[in-house]
């Protein structure tokens, strides 16, 4: 029953849009345009045709020698993927770290693993100019020249809110996209947005799905669902893979909140041991004192799938005594968060609770 209609739409005012020739008028709107690669502005760059990661799988030949910008989850993975196929790689970071946004410990993990793979990573440093297949890399102190075959941008997204017409609409935006209130509505009551094309929101397919989800319901019902306050999970799918939920760290000590944290590596886990896996680790932080989940890093083989456990126990405000009281299968690395819960269990038993606990075993022998 929907009507699909291909064409580039343009509001021409509150309650209408126009696409080709005709006019749509509209009781409800949602814009979903998605976003595009950000294109630094690097002298010499748009002429050795930059690849970005919705191009670089249109390769039908393995470049020998590839200049990868920007260290972020895009960067890392296509990174590691490349040189797997063959690929000689060289990342380059602005920031002193790989996946700035991650666990410091995490950052330092992926640099360790693609260095040892082979990929040349450069952190601190900046492409000052490309010109003939080269390009100058400004680093702490030196500049260094790096010859590349192809060139792969993953600098970050920019929002598709061009050419909509937007003013007409009365719908504000900003340069990071489209502002929106809670419930995921313009400054126009009448359009909502959801995706990429909204400013703050993560630029994770799962977080733009369910963006629309609770777009659609708040533009058509008369309900109120805060889609800023849903718990949104991301991974880098590199290997190990580095997955997250809730606040960093660095984010936590800036908004002043204290919180305690409890961090299991990935060698008290049997099924990684046994699948010869010698690195990764899973950390969670909680309200100090208090079994309340403030956020969690999973790093290791299939850590995409158990951040799925810390994801739901914070949107059911469910702590880490639930992770214990889960039974679950053996060898599984699903086991590695009830691992942090007993860990924490351990760490809350006092001195008195443990001369308690002997006298006790004392009289029961």
């Amino acid at each position: 029953g929907v009507d699909v209609i291909a064409g580039d739409a343009q509001f021409i005012g509150p309650n209408a849009v126009k696409v080709g020739d005709a006019t749509i008028r509209f009781k409800r709107a949602l814009i979903g345009t998605g976003s595009r690669p950000r294109m630094p502005d690097i002298e010499g760059l748009t002429q050795h045709d930059p690849l970005t990661n919705e191009t670089v799988f249109e390769l039908t030949e393995r470049p020998d020698r590839l200049l990868v910008l920007g260290g972020g989850p895009i960067g890392c993975e296509l990174s590691q993927a490349l040189q797997r196929l063959g690929c000689q790689v060289t990342l380059v970071q602005r920031d002193e770290r790989l996946l700035p946004r991650e666990d410091p410990e995490a950052s330092e993990l992926i640099a360790k693993t693609l260095r040892a793979e082979g990929v040349t990573v450069l952190l601190a440093a900046a492409v000052e100019h490309v010109r003939d297949h080269v390009a100058s890399v400004r680093t702490t102190g030196k500049t260094t020249e790096v010859a590349f075959d192809r060139i792969l941008v993953a600098t970050g997204r920019i929002a598709n809110t061009e050419s909509l017409g937007l003013e007409a609409a009365g719908v504000e935006f900003e340069r990071a996209g489209i502002t929106v209130n809670d419930r995921l509505r313009t400054s126009n009551r009448r359009i909502y947005a959801a995706g990429d094309v909204v400013a703050g929101m993560p630029s994770f397919t799962h977080s733009a799905w369910a963006g629309a989800e609770y777009a659609a319901l708040n533009a058509f019902f008369p309900v109120f669902l805060g889609a800023k306050r849903r718990v949104i999970p991301r991974a880098t799918f590199t290997d190990p893979e580095v997955a997250h939920v809730g606040p960093s760290a660095e984010e936590l000590r800036a908004q002043g909140v204290a919180f305690d944290t409890v961090t299991t590596p990935v060698a008290h886990n049997d099924r990684a041991t046994v699948e010869g896996e010698s690195f990764g680790f899973a950390r969670v932080h909680l309200v100090r004192g208090k079994d309340k989940i403030l956020a969690a890093t999973v790093v290791g083989r299939g850590a995409s799938e158990q951040i799925v456990t810390a994801a739901h126990a914070m949107t059911h405000g469910q702590g880490l005594a639930a992770f214990a009281k889960t039974v679950r299968p053996y060898p599984t690395r699903s086991e590695m968060l009830r691992d942090v819960a007993y860990d924490r269990s351990i760490e809350r038993i006092t001195p008195t609770i443990k001369r308690m606990a002997k006298w006790w075993a004392g009289l029961r022998r």
